[in-house]
């Protein structure tokens, strides 16, 4: 089974991707923000983060980053998908940082997320 942490602030959004997921029985954890991310990354183990770029208290770009520190400490790499509504904006801030594995822009394709989610995992 993969473990999924889902980090959406929107609740139409987050519903709409958490029942995408749920559909394929995946063990699945929301949080509302960055900083609930950080601290479930602190806490529990994931296979892969789907997270919103644009979240109040603190955004994707600096989760991811946090993310990153707190993984160093666990020696461990989790695969981290960015959900956007703009690609340019993701492109601007994220090119090149190596702190994502991949982005989809919104509306989500099922297909396409569980097909990124099985190559990012290896798992099936």
């Amino acid at each position: 089974m993969i473990k999924i942490l889902l980090v959406e602030d929107n609740n139409v959004n987050r519903l709409l991707i958490s029942h995408m997921l749920k559909r394929k029985n995946w063990d699945i954890t929301e949080a509302l923000n960055g900083v609930e991310a950080c601290e479930l990354v602190s806490s529990s183990d994931f296979d892969i983060i789907i997270m919103d770029l644009q979240m109040p208290e603190m955004d994707g770009f600096e989760a991811a980053r946090n993310i990153r520190e707190i993984e160093s400490k666990l020696d461990k790499r989790i695969p981290i998908i960015i959900l956007t509504a703009f690609a340019n904006e993701f492109n601007e801030k994220f090119k090149n940082s190596g702190l994502t594995d991949a982005y989809l822009t919104k509306p989500v394709s099922q297909d396409v997320l569980y097909d990124l989610i099985y190559n990012l995992t290896g798992k099936r």
